[in-house]
C-alpha cells in the first residue's frame, strides 16, 4: 500500500505565489529593504522560526507582529477575492491514490485551521486521513516533527512512506524524518544540493500521478510473478537546419517518445508488453494481456524449440540524477536558435571567398526515464545537444566538401564549440580543391582522435557486442584473454566520460558501468544486455538500449574510445618517415565475424621526414585486418577526445545515440 504525505503550499495549493506576493507589498507597504533572501528563508517556515529569521536578517527591532497582522490580512484579501488556487494536477493525483487505496497525509507550516479553510474551500478534505499543521508541533519544518507525526497518525513506516516538498525547508524536515523525498518545484529552483538528497524529482503533480500509477500496477505484478519490472521513457526533441535552400526547426521524430514497457519472468520465461498510457484502472487489463503473451509462449514450444529464461537480477538499488539543464535549447526557443544558426552560416560563408555553400545543422534531446522493479526504483534526467556544418569549396569544375560535428552535455554551449571552428573547417574544405588520388599501399599514419573513434566503434567495438557472442558471429569470442593489440592500448566503453551516451542506468535497470574492453593489449571481455550476460553466465555490462520503449532491448555501445598515452602529436609527427595524417573520418562499416577494417577518411596529408608537405589525398579508405592495425600502435597521444555527432545502428535499424573516440594514434594501415 502507497503511504503519501504532502506539503500544502507550493505543492497542491498554489499559494505560494500568493504569499511572495503578500510579503513584497507587505515589505513595500513598511519600507523594508534587502527583503528577498528572508523571504526564501521563510518559505515552508512556521511563525515561530519566521521571527528568528526576520530579526537575524532584518534587525532586533523588526516589527514582527505589525508585519505578520499585516500580511495576514492582505493574503485572506487575495483568497477572498480570487479563491484558493489548486496546483495542476491536484485533483488527478488525489482521485489516483484514492483508487490504489493509498493513506494520505497533509503536513503544512500552515495553522491547521488554515489548512482545513483551504481544503473545505476546494472540496479535498476526504481526501486525507491525516492533517497536520505547523501549530501541532513544537519545532516545524525543517525540524522532521511534522513529518513523524503525520506518519505515527497514519500508523505507517517514515521509510516506507513518501512526501512531496517544494521548498529546501521542506525537503530537511521529511528526509531527516527519513521519508522518500519527493520534490516538485515551485517558486525555488532545484539545486545540486537537494538532488543528493532527495528520493526523485517530478515537474508536476501530473507526472507524479503517473508515478503512483506505475507503483500500483507494479505492486499486483509483484504478488503474481516472480520478477517485474517497467521502464518510463518520456523524450522530446528538436532539430534544425540552416542552408542556401532555407531554414527549418521541426520534431525530431528519433528523439520523440513516451510510454511503458514492462518485462515479466513466469512459466520460466520472459515477456514483454509495451503501451503509451497508463491509468491506475488499466491493471487487470494489462495483467491479461501479459498472461496471454505466456499463453503464446507455450503455443510456439509445439514447433519451435523455445530455452527456458532465467529470472533477471533485481539487486536494492536506488538513484536520482539529472545533468546541467541550465542551457537547455528550450530557453532559447526555435527562433534564437535558427538566427544563430543564420549567423554561424553567414561567417562560414565569409571565411574564404571559394566557399560556396555552408549548411549548419543541431539537435537536441531531453529524455526522462524511470525503471522499477521490486527492489529497484531509478530516474534520470538527461539531456545533450549536437551541431554540425558542412561546407562545400569551388574551383573551377572542381567542388569538394567537409563535414565536422560537435556535441555535449552543456545544452547550447556546443554552439560556442562550432563557432571556434568555422575558420579551420573553411581552411580544410578549400585545401582539399588540390587533393591528389593516393597510392594504394601499407603506411606509416597518425590518426586524429575522430579517426580513432572511428576505428575503435565501427572496426572493433561491434565485434564485442556479446549478443553477437551467443549468436556465434564475432570473432572476439575466441580471443578472450588474448593479445589482440599493442600493449599501449586500453580500450573503455561506459560511463568513464561524459558525453552523449552517458546515464546512470540502462533501458534494462542494469547500472552504467565504466568496462575495460581491452588491458595493455589484452582482451578482456565485451559488453552485454542483462539477457545476454544470463546466457552466457557473465556479468551485465550495463549496455542494454533500446531506440524506444517500443523496440527491444540490445547489446549497444555507449561512450567508446581508446585511453590516453604518452606522446605528444608533434612528437609523432616528426617520427614519421613517410606517411600521412588521417583525419575527417566520413564512414565505417563494422565485421564483427572477420575483423575486416571498412573505414574511409575525408582528409590524408602527407608527412615526409617528420613535417607535412602541404600535398592533401582525398577520399583514403583504410583496410586490412583489425588486431594487424591495433598491433600496430606504437605512439599514443595523451588526452583522449570524443565526439558524440551521430547515431550507431543494429544492421540497418535500432538507432541509439553514441560516442567514440580517444587520442591521436601513430600505426601502420593499408590506404588506398
Amino acid at each position: 500500500m502507497l503511504n503519501v504525505v504532502f506539503d500544502m503550499d507550493g505543492v497542491l495549493f498554489d499559494t505560494q505565489k500568493v504569499y511572495t506576493r503578500t510579503w513584497r507589498e507587505v515589505a513595500e507597504i513598511l519600507h523594508i529593504d534587502n527583503f528577498e533572501i528572508p523571504l526564501k528563508l521563510c518559505i515552508g517556515r512556521n511563525r515561530v522560526d519566521q521571527v528568528d529569521i526576520l530579526k537575524t536578517h532584518c534587525g532586533e527591532d523588526f516589527p514582527f507582529d505589525e508585519f505578520y497582522d499585516l500580511k495576514e490580512k492582505i493574503f485572506t484579501g487575495h483568497i477572498e477575492e480570487d479563491g484558493v488556487p489548486l496546483k495542476k494536477g491536484t485533483k488527478l493525483i488525489l482521485d489516483t491514490l484514492k483508487k490504489t487505496g493509498a493513506k494520505v497525509a497533509i503536513a503544512s507550516s500552515s495553522r491547521k485551521d488554515v489548512v482545513l479553510h483551504h481544503l473545505n474551500e476546494t472540496g479535498l478534505t476526504g481526501y486525507f486521513d491525516v492533517i497536520i499543521g505547523g501549530d501541532m508541533v513544537e519545532h516545524s519544518k525543517p525540524f522532521p516533527d511534522i513529518y513523524l507525526k503525520a506518519c505515527k497518525e497514519l500508523k505507517c513506516n517514515p521509510h516506507d512512506t513518501y512526501a512531496v516538498e517544494d521548498s529546501y525547508n521542506g525537503i530537511e524536515s521529511a528526509v531527516k524524518a527519513g521519508l522518500k523525498t519527493i520534490m516538485i518545484p515551485d517558486s525555488l529552483l532545484p539545486v545540486k544540493e537537494y538532488d543528493s538528497k532527495i528520493f526523485t524529482r517530478f515537474d508536476s503533480l501530473v507526472e507524479l500521478s503517473e508515478y503512483f500509477a506505475i507503483r500500483a500496477l507494479m505492486e499486483k505484478l509483484w504478488q503474481k510473478y516472480d520478477y517485474a519490472s517497467i521502464l518510463f521513457e518520456n523524450s522530446t526533441g528538436r532539430k534544425y537546419s540552416v542552408s542556401g535552400r532555407g531554414l527549418s526547426a521541426s520534431q525530431d521524430k528519433i528523439s520523440c517518445a513516451r510510454g511503458y514497457v514492462l518485462r515479466v519472468h513466469g512459466r520460466n520465461r520472459l515477456v514483454e508488453h509495451s503501451f503509451n498510457s497508463l491509468k491506475v484502472s488499466d491493471s487487470e487489463k494489462i495483467i491479461a494481456q501479459i498472461e496471454n503473451l505466456f499463453d503464446k509462449a507455450e503455443e510456439l514450444k509445439e514447433n519451435f524449440t523455445i530455452e527456458d529464461t532465467e529470472r533477471m537480477e533485481d539487486e536494492v538499488f536506488h538513484s536520482f540524477s539529472e545533468n546541467d539543464m541550465s542551457r537547455s535549447p528550450e530557453i532559447l526557443g526555435d527562433k534564437a536558435i535558427l538566427d544563430k544558426l543564420t549567423e554561424l552560416r553567414q561567417k562560414g560563408l565569409e571565411a574564404d571567398g571559394q566557399i560556396i555553400d555552408c549548411t549548419i545543422n543541431s539537435s537536441f534531446k531531453k529524455s526522462r526515464k524511470i525503471f522499477i522493479s521490486k527492489n529497484r526504483d531509478m530516474s534520470q534526467n538527461i539531456l545533450w545537444m549536437t551541431c554540425a556544418m558542412l561546407m562545400m569549396a569551388k574551383k573551377g569544375d572542381i567542388v569538394r566538401s567537409y563535414f565536422k560535428s560537435y556535441s555535449g552535455m552543456n545544452g547550447y554551449d556546443v554552439l560556442d564549440s562550432l563557432e571556434a571552428d568555422i575558420k579551420n573547417v573553411a581552411g580544410n574544405t578549400v585545401k582539399l580543391l588540390m587533393a591528389e588520388k593516393i597510392t594504394p599501399g601499407r603506411y606509416e599514419c597518425i590518426c586524429t582522435p575522430e579517426v580513432t573513434g572511428m576505428i575503435v566503434h565501427e572496426a572493433f567495438g561491434h565485434g564485442v557486442e556479446m549478443d553477437m557472442f551467443v549468436k556465434d558471429r564475432a570473432l572476439a569470442k575466441s580471443f578472450i584473454g588474448k593479445e589482440v593489440a599493442s600493449g599501449l592500448v586500453t580500450m573503455h566503453d561506459g560511463m568513464g566520460v561524459n558525453e552523449v551516451a552517458t546515464y546512470d542506468f540502462d533501458d534494462e535497470g542494469t547500472c552504467g558501468h565504466d568496462t575495460v574492453i581491452i588491458k595493455n593489449g589484452i582482451l578482456q571481455t565485451g559488453i552485454s544486455d542483462a539477457k545476454t550476460a544470463g546466457i552466457l553466465k557473465t556479468k551485465g555490462t550495463g549496455n542494454g538500449r533500446r531506440e524506444n520503449y517500443e523496440h527491444k532491448a540490445y547489446t549497444r555501445m555507449t561512450n567508446t574510445y581508446f585511453e590516453g598515452g604518452k606522446d605528444r602529436p608533434e612528437d609523432m609527427i616528426k617520427s614519421i618517415k613517410y606517411g600521412f595524417m588521417l583525419e575527417n573520418a566520413t564512414c565505417g562499416m563494422e565485421d564483427p565475424k572477420n575483423w575486416g577494417i571498412q573505414c574511409m577518411v575525408n582528409m590524408a596529408r602527407e608527412i615526409k621526414d617528420g613535417k607535412f608537405t602541404g600535398r592533401i589525398f582525398s577520399p583514403v579508405v583504410l583496410s586490412g585486418y583489425v588486431p594487424d592495425l591495433l598491433k600496430s600502435i606504437s605512439m599514443m597521444s595523451e588526452t583522449p577526445e570524443l565526439n558524440g555527432g551521430g547515431y550507431c545502428g543494429k544492421g540497418y535499424k535500432e538507432w541509439v545515440k553514441v560516442s567514440d573516440g580517444g587520442p591521436y594514434i601513430k600505426a601502420e594501415i593499408e590506404l588506398g
